[in-house]
């Protein structure tokens, strides 16, 4: 039983990195995606 409990922490750590990962990806690709359009924009 108590090895139970030691282990819903590392779930919900792994599901945070698992977020912060999809953030990063997703804030670099709307950073690229907003220089492509205003690269696009000034030429």
């Amino acid at each position: 039983m108590s090895c139970n409990q030691p282990d819903s922490p590392d779930v919900t750590e792994s599901s945070a990195y698992q977020w912060l990962r999809l953030l990063k990806v997703a804030l670099g690709v709307l950073v690229s995606l907003l220089t492509a359009l205003k690269l696009l924009g000034v030429l």
